[in-house]
């Protein structure tokens, strides 16, 4: 078996195979050229946006009006247990899941009925269905026309 290798540092390329056990399985063979080669690194960690801890996301929740004091940890323990978002283990970040983003991509592109406002909204007439000034059935029915009026969902390719 004959074979060519480019050994520079910490690098090590196969650059050519010829003979052997290549004939069974094919190696990754790189096309470098000879000589001196200037290598341009940079390196990419995460996003640039700012992680949130549990406390962070229970501030913006109470901001947004979103839940309740009593729903807040439930919707949190939630997001954990359904894989939609893990905890980081050194500085306690909640992190979002490929399944996470997938969700939130998908659920995005029906903002008449998952957005922020919408959900306020509910749980406004929530309220009022629980002081006694709005009937509930009168706020199912609305929601049924909501879902009802929805074009068909558009397929995808993995169950969120």
């Amino acid at each position: 078996m004959r074979s060519a290798w480019i050994i520079r540092s910490d690098v090590e390329l196969l650059t050519e195979m010829r003979d052997g056990f290549s004939k069974v399985y094919s190696y990754r063979v790189y096309a470098v050229p000879e000589g001196r080669v200037k290598v341009e690194v940079s390196t990419y960690r995460g996003s640039s946006s700012r992680l949130l801890t549990y406390a962070d996301v229970i501030k913006q929740m109470k901001e947004r009006r979103i839940g309740r004091p009593s729903t807040y940890a439930k919707t949190l323990q939630t997001l954990l247990r359904h894989g939609y978002v893990v905890e980081s283990k050194r500085k306690a970040v909640l992190i979002a899941t490929k399944k996470g983003i997938e969700a939130y991509n998908f659920l995005s592109k029906f903002p008449e009925l998952v957005s922020e406002e919408v959900t306020a909204e509910l749980l406004n007439r929530m309220d009022m269905i629980s002081l006694g000034n709005l009937e509930g059935t009168e706020v199912l029915l609305d929601l049924l026309a909501q879902v009802e009026s929805l074009e068909a969902l558009p397929e995808f390719k993995q169950e969120i």
